[in-house]
Parts: C-alpha cells; sequence; structure tokens
C-alpha cells in the first residue's frame, strides 16, 4: 500500500517564491540598459526631427524664394526652435511663446512661422546650437553661415549633431553613444 501522501498538480509556495525571485534578479538586470535606450531614442528621434525641420525649410526657401529662420531659445523649462519664414526685417520669432504665437512684428507682417517645436527639460534631452538664429537664403538655398549645427544631448542616452553645409543641406553626426551614425569631423 502507498503511504505516501497524493501531491495535487500546482506550484508550492516556495517554488512560486524561487521563480518571483529570479525574475527580479533579471529585471534589475535589465533596467538600467532599458532606461539607456529610451534615452538614446530619444535623442535619436529629436535629431531626426530636427533635421527634417532643417530640411523643409531649406526646401521651402527653394520653392517660395523667401528666407527662412529658424530661431533658438530656452526658458527655465524649456528648449525650443521655430521655423519661420521672414516676411520683415521687423518682425521676430520667440520660440518661447509657443506654437502658433511666436512671431511677431512691430511693424508690418510677422514672419511666417512654420512649426514650432518645444522640449521640456524634464524629457531629459537638451538642444545646443552654434547660434540662436539660422538662416536659409532665397532660391538657392544658402545659408547665411557655413558652420551652423546642433548639438542634441542627454546625459545616459548620448550625444548627436545635426550639421549643415554651405548649401544648407542637414545631416547627422555622432558625438558619442551612437554606433549608427558617421562620427563627426
Amino acid at each position: 500500500m502507498n503511504t505516501r501522501p497524493h501531491r495535487r498538480g500546482g506550484l508550492t509556495l516556495i517554488e512560486l517564491l524561487v521563480v518571483l525571485a529570479i525574475l527580479a534578479v533579471l529585471a534589475a538586470v535589465a533596467a538600467p540598459s532599458m532606461a539607456e535606450f529610451v534615452a538614446r531614442h530619444r535623442v535619436d528621434s529629436i535629431a531626426n526631427e530636427l533635421m527634417a525641420d532643417l530640411r523643409m525649410a531649406r526646401s521651402t526657401t527653394i520653392q517660395t524664394n523667401q528666407p527662412i529662420s529658424v530661431v533658438f531659445g530656452t526658458t527655465g523649462t524649456t528648449r525650443c526652435y521655430t521655423v519661420a519664414v521672414i516676411l520683415d526685417v521687423v518682425g521676430i520669432c520667440d520660440c518661447s511663446r509657443g506654437a502658433g504665437s511666436a512671431c511677431s512684428a512691430a511693424i508690418g507682417d510677422p514672419p511666417k512661422e512654420l512649426k514650432t517645436v518645444t522640449l521640456n527639460r524634464s524629457v531629459g534631452v537638451t538642444l545646443k546650437a552654434t547660434a540662436n538664429r539660422y538662416e536659409i537664403n532665397g532660391s538657392s538655398a544658402m545659408a547665411m553661415s557655413s558652420a551652423f549645427g546642433v548639438e542634441v544631448n542627454s546625459d545616459n542616452g548620448g550625444r548627436l549633431k545635426v550639421a549643415t553645409n554651405i548649401t544648407g543641406r542637414p545631416l547627422i553626426c555622432n558625438l558619442s553613444g551612437h554606433a549608427d551614425y558617421p562620427s563627426c569631423p
């Protein structure tokens, strides 16, 4: 006769606790690399959006034969930029005023705002432009200055640079932490 108690299917409490402990260790190992992945993705997506906006500015100036300006700004909690068609030299754009109200003029027509992008500092990504204003002039799409670039940085997400050449063509290069892009010169 069999005197051993009959065991029903299922897990014991100890088996369940062992599985939970293993899962906790795996989660603790994966969490830092996941945070770095998210930070790198943010830097990558913001750099690509900026490059697309600079391409749009170049394309618009070729189509309209009007100068385009990209104006960078900052407040205590945000970094931002506005892409605008410059209709009058008196008009100014201040991206810290927000999308739709970034451009104004004391006299005449205000610049035509094409796009304003605002990044909250809580996102963990900063923009650092070589100049507060970048202008592309007329149908030739020639940049007003040849050495323009914007660093897109994150503490643990690496650094990319969106740079333009004299013809206003933007490209992305790697300053650190992004092997998918060529290294910056």
